[in-house]
């Protein structure tokens, strides 16, 4: 039994989902006879166990007694009363052509038995009379690779059936290859996708014979009349993940996957599963905006190149403050569209300054415009009014202030927070967001946004995965700020990344690798490091309500798990994988606790079962 939990705005998320697994014993002959002479002599009660029987062969057994001989002295297993007891044996290696056996109606002229491979009845034996002993077989089995092969009393009645001396011979036809096949059993993406979001989908296979050399994801965006695919990348134990492309608002993509092993054979997941890409006009519910303060051009003309670009697009803001807004490889429409996706508006402030400021947003700019910086002639102060969903806008000042003095920073914040005052309502999200170069978070031009009127909050401080809240080079000051007022500070959600929670928002450091690796792709491990490179990212996200004020609030989705039949003495292990599209912390828990392992993280969790 499963149990999946998350928590989010006092409601509880519940799924419950059974499992059951079965023993089954390895027999590891390919031609062979099993007579039971090695089965414990019970006298007459009913028993269940296993025993290693003829040549090292293991059986399992369940309500099965051995006081009754069909060829004395030889012992044999009888069936008892419970209808759905099964003597069971194990995987059979290379394959099993015939199979015979004899057996014996001890009690009860129903006493019937059903012969299972793999699971399923290919003979039935009826008929006879009680007491009577007889051969029944050879049947035609024919398989190859591996198989199980189980005994089962057909009826619901209290009657026995003996059996003794089970033969089989090896399969010696057709193309003389292993057949077994890998299992992918849970297919699953992490997200819901907005505008031009990847998406990352996680698979979960496995072979049981041999290795895996190959997992695929297929997809398509037209209902399989034409189809891609791209390859999966191991990422631990049985879970391989891929990266799909991203696509416009309102696109369906259905997806499936298949694995192939060392033997060249395939198997195919038994279900397909898709997602449709949620536009900026979101209906009913709420969505995360996540807003990024981002001075992270590099080189040496303090302009976007490529690590800066890369961590745009791993950590995938819909709102950024942009500093230093220049591009050398092509026009800023360029820049926008490679970093954020061509859906994206921006705006950068006019005049030919060297180093600008600017803003790039995913919904509408309804207006935007400069304050002018009086202390510094290379850049002004941009804003921008932005249309997104919902009843309120959202408005936005990108800042650089000077390096100069504390006293030249505060006189900079005076004007903005003197600006938002005469221009802007305090009822409406307002941000003021960017490098500020202050040397610690006590500074005067940051009291001097905190002060009213129109606040600024600094009640939630983003940190990195060590804890770290500076954010300039060195990674010694906090020079970068997210900086909200009351109306939007009410509505801080936790920044996710990559499945981990950042309770205040997140401080993005690439080179970090303790306590863990964050790096979503195509982020690089040095990217926060290049030469150049001004400061760190930082980011935080806003649940904010849609038009009627309330929050959806979905439940986490759990991915079917398969049943398994195992050998008894050997591992079963299994991936259990859920998602949540609020990004909500999921915590998952089994019954078996003892046995399973999850960490509870956001937006998509794995747990194994072994």
């Amino acid at each position: 039994m499963v149990l999946v939990t998350g928590l989010k705005n006092k409601l509880m998320k519940t799924i419950l989902l059974s499992f059951i697994t079965l023993s089954s014993i390895a027999l590891s002959y390919a031609a062979g006879l099993e007579n039971f002479n090695n089965y414990p002599e019970t006298g007459g009660t009913y028993q269940n166990g296993n025993f290693i029987g003829q040549d090292g062969s293991e059986w399992s057994y369940t309500q099965c007694r051995g006081d009754i001989e069909i060829t004395a002295p030889t012992p044999c297993m009888a069936k008892g009363k419970t209808p759905s007891a099964e003597v069971r044996s194990g995987t059979l290696h290379s394959g099993c052509g015939t199979l015979s056996l004899d057996w014996e109606k001890a009690y009860s002229t129903d006493a019937n038995l059903n012969v299972k491979i793999n699971g399923n009845v290919v003979a039935t034996i009826t008929g006879g009379t009680e007491g009577s002993s007889s051969t029944y077989g050879p049947i035609t089995v024919n398989v190859a690779g591996d198989f199980s092969m189980s005994f089962e009393q057909k009826d619901s009645n209290a009657g026995q059936v003996a059996i003794d001396n089970i033969q089989w011979t090896s399969y010696s036809g057709g193309g003389g290859g292993p057949t077994n096949k890998p299992a992918v059993e849970t297919i699953i993406n992490d997200v819901t996708p907005t505008n031009n979001q990847q998406v990352t989908v996680y698979v979960s296979a496995f072979d049981d014979v041999t290795t895996i050399d190959e997992i695929t994801v297929f997809y398509t965006i037209n209902d399989w009349a034409a189809s891609s695919s791209v390859p999966a990348s191991h990422s631990g134990g049985k879970v391989y993940t891929a990266v799909l492309p991203a696509y416009s608002g309102g696109t369906t993509v259905k997806y499936s996957a298949y694995a192939v092993n060392s033997y060249t054979n395939s198997g195919y997941a038994t279900v397909t599963n898709s997602y449709t890409v949620r536009s900026s006009d979101i209906a009913g519910g709420s969505y995360t905006c996540r807003v990024m303060a981002a001075n992270t051009t590099s080189g040496t003309h303090q302009a976007y190149e490529n690590p800066g670009i890369r961590i745009f697009q791993g950590l995938k803001p819909d709102i950024i403050a942009v500093q230093e807004f220049n591009y050398q490889s092509g026009s800023l429409r360029d820049l926008v569209d490679t970093a954020f996706g061509t859906g994206f508006y921006y705006y950068c402030e006019g005049g030919g300054e060297s180093i600008p400021n600017g803003i790039v947003s995913r919904w509408p700019i309804k207006s935007s415009g400069e304050w002018e910086d009086t202390e510094v002639s290379n850049r002004d102060f941009a804003w921008a009014i932005i249309d997104i969903p919902g009843d309120k806008d959202f408005h936005i000042v990108s800042v650089h202030l000077l390096t100069s003095g504390s006293g030249v920073r505060n006189e900079e914040a005076k004007e903005i927070k003197h600006q938002i005052t005469n221009n802007w309502t305090d009822s409406d999200y307002i941000v003021v967001g960017g490098d500020m170069n202050t040397g610690n978070r006590t500074e005067s031009a940051i009291n001097t946004f905190k002060s009213s009127p129109f606040p600024l909050s600094d009640s939630h401080v983003p940190k990195d995965q060590n804890g770290n809240d500076d954010t300039n080079a060195s990674r010694a000051k906090p020079y970068d700020w997210v900086f909200p007022n009351t109306a939007l500070n009410n509505c801080h959600t936790a920044t996710i990344i990559d499945g981990h929670s950042f309770a205040n928002g997140l401080v993005y450091d690439s080179r970090l690798t303790s306590p863990y690796t964050l790096r979503p792709s195509p982020i690089q491990a040095g990217d926060s490091g290049v030469s150049g490179m001004q400061h760190m990212g930082v980011v935080k996200d806003y649940l904010i309500p849609n038009g009627d004020g309330t929050t959806t609030n979905y439940s986490p989705v759990l991915n079917h798990i398969s049943n398994y039949v195992v050998n008894s003495g050997d591992t079963v292990s299994f991936t259990v994988i859920a998602t949540d599209v609020d990004d909500d912390t999921i915590t998952l828990t089994c019954s078996d606790s003892s046995h399973f392992t999850s960490v509870p993280t956001a937006g998509i969790v794995t747990g194994n079962y072994s």
